[in-house]
């Protein structure tokens, strides 16, 4: 209901504009709805070189007002359409300097934009600055939490005084769950013992820790519902 009245009442608004465009004489090339703001530079230049005639009108100081009052209907005609919603611009050629005159304003509606999504995870309990922390998220216990190649996305992070942050932006709503590890010496991958326990600190989303293993998927899922999760992993060295 509203989005059709803001197109008639924009549509009204390019009918007026393009009257007073005409009613100087001057060639209308484009009016079309789209984001109008005002090239002040130009209206100054436009007054600047007035008056002048446009063959209605002998030279004079009654043609250089009249050009001035119409630029400045142009510009409150214009500065009216944002409050629609909607935009407005309207090239204008043959001006009296030869230059081109744009109007030109975002509109409201399209300055509101939702936020992103966004998965933000602080991560503590580092025992050192050295290396970097890698993360990865996961959407299913496929492969989680040592098989890299299964999860959804992968985030690093360089180490300060214990603290490290991974984010996982653009993610679409649904269950998941994330691994970390201190990758102590960079090279890219966890570093085990002989019998296959971690000798760099790991953590898990819901800080999930595993029984003669590595945690499972479902204890260390959470639901993420979109925009913005803050989540919080303390990393533990075994």
């Amino acid at each position: 209901m509203f989005g059709g009245f803001s197109s008639t009442i924009a549509q009204a608004v390019t009918r007026v504009l393009t009257r007073i465009i005409n009613w100087g004489n001057l060639s209308c090339e484009t009016v079309r709805t789209r984001a109008p703001t005002l090239s002040f530079g130009a209206m100054a230049d436009a007054w600047k070189r007035s008056p002048r005639s446009h063959g209605r009108w002998n030279t004079g100081w009654y043609a250089g007002h009249m050009t001035f009052i119409k630029i400045l209907l142009l510009a409150i005609a214009s500065a009216a359409v944002p409050l629609l919603g909607d935009t407005l611009a309207i090239t204008r050629g043959e001006t009296p300097s030869g230059k081109t005159l744009v109007l030109w304003r975002a509109g409201l509606s399209q300055a509101q934009k939702p936020p992103e999504n966004l998965i933000h995870a602080e991560i503590d309990g580092l025992r050192n600055d050295k290396g970097q922390v890698l993360c990865a998220i996961y959407s299913s216990a496929d492969g989680f939490p040592k098989k890299g190649d299964k999860a959804v996305a992968h985030a690093t992070s360089s180490i300060s005084a214990g603290h490290a942050v991974c984010e996982f932006p653009g993610l679409n709503p649904g269950t998941y769950a994330i691994s970390v590890f201190h990758d102590e010496n960079s090279n890219g991958k966890l570093d085990t013992n002989f019998i296959g326990i971690p000798r760099e600190g790991v953590g898990a989303s819901n800080n999930a820790k595993g029984h003669f293993g590595p945690p499972k998927f479902d204890a260390a899922a959470f639901h993420f519902a979109g925009s913005r999760l803050e989540l919080k992993i303390i990393v533990i060295y075994l």
